[in-house]
């Protein structure tokens, strides 16, 4: 029995989505950019809450 390489086919590689070019060349860590730049969420753009007392 001959033993037949799978190839992939024109729709495997219309599925295929590349890494970003700077994750392949090893320039950019994504993972550690996000967590520079991610700002906290319970401290920006919060609604403020005022306190009305009536007698």
């Amino acid at each position: 029995m001959v033993f037949v390489k799978a190839q992939k086919s024109r729709a495997y590689f219309k599925r295929f989505q590349v890494k970003y070019k700077r994750r392949r060349d090893g320039k950019t860590d994504y993972r550690a950019r996000i967590r520079l730049i991610n700002q906290d969420k319970n401290k920006y753009n919060t609604p403020k809450f005022r306190l009305v007392v009536r007698f």
